[in-house]
């Protein structure tokens, strides 16, 4: 088990971070993240700039505004991530668009030039851990599972050992986390945090 405090023990990051790899999985899916850092560090500040309440995603509340009903919770973040893909389009010559799903289209919403994002309840068994109460981004998808870029998962395997990066079977695109499909309904994702992430030519 690690000693050490990493960036996510504390923070509620994870929606930034699930946008992030949906962003670097459709583009730079053969980097490494610290390549990514590297290079592309400015899609980040370009994520952090525009995020509102940013004391609520450092302080470890993520994306809990504290609005008082469902349905105006899930109007600002169909908004923030609007944003979020409208920032990362800047001084590219692609558009990105983020558009809220049904549930049950998000096998479709994983594509060429598309991820998926969704938000876990608490608890959610992966192939990996038990998560809960967090985004990640959803990189491919085959009959049996999704295939997730999880901030968060290196923290719950075997007391915080690295990772094990794979690529994924269809997309080639890097994994870390897996998720039955079996296991994906209203109980174990929020109904309304279902995202098709896409590059829009």
């Amino acid at each position: 088990m690690s000693s050490i405090l990493k960036q996510g023990h504390l923070d509620g990051l994870c929606l930034v971070y699930a946008v992030a790899n949906a962003f670097k999985a459709l583009k730079y899916p053969r980097r490494s993240a610290s390549w990514f850092v590297d290079h592309q560090s400015h899609v980040w500040r370009k994520l952090v700039s525009v995020t509102p309440s940013l004391h609520n995603f450092v302080s470890g509340e993520g994306s809990a505004f504290e609005l008082s009903t469902d349905s105006a919770d899930v109007l600002v973040k169909e908004r923030l991530l609007e944003l979020y893909a409208a920032v990362i389009g800047e001084r590219k010559r692609e558009e990105y668009e983020a558009r809220r799903v049904p549930l049950e289209e998000l096998s479709s919403a994983i594509g060429e030039s598309s991820a998926g994002l969704v938000c876990l309840r608490t608890s959610v068994e992966t192939g990996s851990c038990t998560i809960g109460e967090h985004w990640v981004c959803v990189v491919d998808a085959d009959q049996e599972q999704y295939y997730l870029a999880c901030s968060y998962t290196d923290h719950l395997v075997k007391g915080g050992e690295p990772e094990h990066t794979r690529l994924s079977p269809l997309l080639n695109r890097p994994f870390n986390n897996t998720l039955p499909k079996r296991s994906v309904n209203k109980t174990s994702v929020y109904e309304n945090s279902v995202y098709h992430f896409r590059v829009a030519y």
